[in-house]
């Protein structure tokens, strides 16, 4: 078995994704997606501003 980085992965998974047709999300997609679920978790009083869990 071959050992390969994360980064070598994320690609192969994006390749496999484009060529499949699916759905790929960009950097900044994905980022603004964390940042809203983070503000809806928030928002539910179930993690506070500086990460710690409430």
């Amino acid at each position: 078995m071959i050992a390969v980085g994360w980064e070598e992965t994320k690609r192969r998974v994006r390749e496999r994704r484009e060529a499949a047709g699916l759905p790929v999300r960009s950097e900044e997609q994905k980022r603004a997606d964390m940042e809203r679920s983070a503000a809806e978790i928030r928002a539910h009083g179930l993690w506070s501003s500086d990460g710690s869990r409430t």
